[in-house]
């Protein structure tokens, strides 16, 4: 389809002039980066029960409105909006009937002390029992002489879930804040407990002295007449609250209270509820990927080699379990690595180097370690899949991370865990590990606000009261572990709207560049063709729907899932749709550009190829000019060619005649040859006589000297002799 797509718009490009497009278009201008996606109001029921009291609707919305005209979920240390915007919120005042009241006395009283523990509950009561006497002395001038009733918060969420839907008709999926004056109804004072055991140590856990608790299922309840007795985390700190009194006082104080107090208080809870229970933001900005790769690492740092046996409690089934319950729309792989720290010496000199030791703990360094960590050569990264490490030291010594007291810390690049006494002994690791991991995916503690519409963050440590493993109040965390619940609604919501509207931004981001592509080529979405059109049509249509799901408050749909892409049931079905086709468009563009690329290319070359054959005609008609030009040359070359063979002709006899005489004259040469041969030997022999002659020759000249100048001698002699004697006459002739 993409390929027939592809010539389509080809087609069209080769036979309609490219238009300029602007953002004015309707092209890109609908595509425009927003900050807000997705607005919607949020309807939000609030119901009394007990004391046959319910509150002003109009004036209760009109004190809502002064604190919380607007809000927009913040990505913190991003400085940037998630993208849902709640544009308004839609008060649906109720008062409990009377029937439910009832029940709900009913259940105090048949419920009450339903602890797990007995006996060491019964010890933690007896102190805060003297804190509740405490405040009565101090803010009241009276002492406590009413029995007090101690409720499983846990019990009591479930049990208002229930009730509202049969006497209320609220369903499943509708926000409620349920404010309980029960000492209205009861001749004593409520508390609530929540108790539970850790799964991994079987140690027994327990929170008392609260007034609120939810999340479970999207409810909230606060018992305006149970006193906070929770710890004071802020000591007055500014912009901090925490679930005391002082931070949040009771209706025992109403003689004190304006009504104007009044109605500021419970906007102040519905606001607060809201921004750290239903609609938490975010640590940081939640991606998404169809495959999850969920990497757990333990680091044995120990001097023996003893991790895995200090260790013998961890599972890493409950891990599993845990980040199975978050994210369903992901296809997870999880692989569990224990290594020695000694085998990778960077990572070794990195911890050992910077870790900081106290009389009976360590800290480990949150700037070199992390860093070493998270690059080690065993953690596999790879494309299209999310990857989240979570790194878990285990020393010798009590370990915290970063500074004391903190156990993990999440990163962007993932999570750093460390074994302290306290986690090994009581908590067990493992719901450290998943709610490090937790944050590294986007979710929040239920204690951290976002800064707007505020102008510092803030921090409100009576919202850890609510079932979340992203409290910092163990009873609570674990109590969702124990249950096999791992991470309830609230968290369930947070991760899905996180993630769906990341996928609404980056489709609206893939569109945008695609068209923006085509805009750097000249091409008018309007001019695309119907084909090409239906797909951007197909996009707008699911987000519209992702939008109007999302004021369903159908973020995601656990019923109909049944695979990506498979159904269209929630506000993540169609935009995961939008993104899919986004994606298909954008690559339907890449291969559009690519065509046309190489057409341009292939039209550069034909025009050149045309220049080239006006050129060529050119030449041809000099050519044929010159050619008329040879063929008479050619003739008259045809006519010296005759005359030259006959030349030729004669010219080879003569040849034949000279080769004839040639051959003679080399017999000749021959002859002469071995002639000269033979006189050179002569001539050779005569030299040697002539050497030899001229030897003998020298000899007698000078012979001849010698004998000349001895007859020279004797002529002398003789001359002198014949002076001295007579000459005689000559002798007679001889006779005849």
């Amino acid at each position: 389809m993409l390929r027939a797509l592809s010539l389509l718009l080809v087609l069209l490009l080769l036979t309609v002039p490219p238009p300029v497009i602007s953002a004015e278009d309707g092209g890109l201008g609908d595509w425009s980066e927003k900050e807000i996606v997705v607005e919607m109001p949020l309807r939000l029921n609030v119901v009394f029960l007990g004391g046959g009291f319910a509150a002003d609707e109009s004036y209760l919305e009109e004190k809502l409105g002064e604190i919380l005209p607007w809000y927009a979920p913040y990505i913190a240390y991003e400085g940037e909006y998630l993208g849902l915007n709640i544009t308004e919120i839609d008060l649906n005042v109720m008062e409990a009937p009377r029937g439910m009241v009832e029940e709900y006395v009913r259940f105090v009283y048949e419920n009450e002390g339903a602890f797990w523990e007995p006996e060491i509950a019964l010890r933690r009561i007896e102190r805060l029992e003297d804190m509740l006497n405490q405040y009565f002395m101090e803010r009241l001038g009276v002492g406590l002489d009413l029995p007090v009733y101690w409720i499983d918060a846990w019990m009591m969420a479930k049990w208002l879930d229930e009730k509202g839907a049969e006497y209320l008709g609220i369903g499943p999926d509708e926000y409620t804040i349920y404010f309980i004056l029960s000492a209205l109804e009861i001749d004593g004072i409520v508390e609530y407990f929540v108790d539970t055991y850790s799964p991994e140590t079987g140690t027994y856990f327990f929170t008392g002295g609260m007034s609120a608790y939810g999340g479970l299922d999207r409810l909230y309840f606060i018992d305006l007449t149970s006193v906070p007795l929770g710890k004071d985390r802020c000591d007055g700190e500014e912009g901090c609250k925490s679930p005391t009194p002082y931070y949040y006082p009771t209706l025992w104080e109403v003689d004190e209270m304006s009504e104007d107090d009044f109605y500021r208080l419970l906007a102040t809870y519905i606001s607060e509820t809201i921004i750290y229970v239903f609609f938490r933001g975010y640590l940081w900005r939640p991606t998404y990927e169809a495959n999850l790769y969920e990497y757990l690492l333990i680091i044995d740092a120990t001097s023996g080699d003893r991790a895995l046996e200090i260790l013998e409690d961890f599972s890493v089934d409950y891990f599993d379990e845990a980040m199975n319950s978050l994210i369903p729309y992901s296809y997870s792989i999880r692989e569990l690595d224990v290594i020695d720290v000694d085998d990778y010496p960077e990572l070794r000199e990195a911890l050992f180097s910077t870790l900081t030791y106290e009389d009976d703990y360590a800290v480990i360094d949150c700037e070199t370690v992390p860093r070493v960590v998270f690059n080690l050569p065993i953690i596999r990264r790879f494309e299209n899949l999310k990857t989240v490490v979570t790194a878990l030291f285990v020393l010798d010594s009590e370990v915290f991370v970063c500074r004391k007291n903190v156990v993990g810390r999440a990163f962007r690049e993932g999570a750093l865990a460390a074994i302290s006494g306290y986690t090994l002994e009581y908590e067990g690791p493992t719901l450290t590990l998943y709610h490090e991991a937790a944050h590294v995916l986007g979710l929040r503690h239920p204690h951290d606000a976002d800064p707007i519409p505020w102008a510092e963050d803030l921090v409100n440590w009576f919202y850890d009261w609510s079932a979340t493993p992203m409290s910092y109040d163990p009873a609570c965390t674990l109590r969702t572990m124990y249950e096999g619940i791992y991470f309830p609604r609230i968290d369930l919501d947070s991760m899905d709207i996180g993630v769906t509207i990341y996928l609404i931004k980056r489709t609206r981001q893939v569109i945008r560049e695609a068209l923006e592509s085509l805009q750097n080529s000249g091409i008018e979405a309007s001019n695309l063709p119907q084909e090409v059109r239906k797909v951007i049509d197909d996009v707008k249509l699911d987000l519209d729907m992702a939008a109007g799901e999302f004021v369903k408050y159908n973020y995601f749909n656990w019923a109909e899932f049944y695979g990506l892409g498979v159904q269209k049931a929630s506000a993540f079905d169609y935009a995961f749709s939008a993104y899919q086709n986004s994606v298909f468009f954008s690559r339907m563009v890449e291969k559009v550009l690519a065509t046309m690329i190489e057409l341009r290319d292939l039209r550069v070359k034909l025009d050149e190829a045309a220049r080239e054959l006006e050129k060529l005609r050119e030449m041809n008609q000099e050519l044929e000019k010159e050619l008329e030009g040879l063929r008479k040359t050619y003739e008259e070359l045809l006519e010296k060619h005759s005359r030259l063979e006959e030349a030729n002709k004669e010219l080879k006899s003569k040849l034949d005649d000279l080769s004839s005489r040639l051959e003679e004259v080399k017999n000749d040469y021959q002859r002469v040859l071995e002639e000269k041969s033979a006189l050179e030997s002569e001539v050779d022999r005569l030299r040697e006589e002539l050497d030899r002659l001229s030897s003998t020759q020298s000899t007698m000249n000078l012979l001849i000297i010698v004998l000349a100048a001895a007859l020279v001698v004797l002529s002398v002699l003789y001359v002198r002799a014949s002076r001295r004697a007579k000459v005689l006459p000559p002798p007679p002739p001889p006779p005849s």
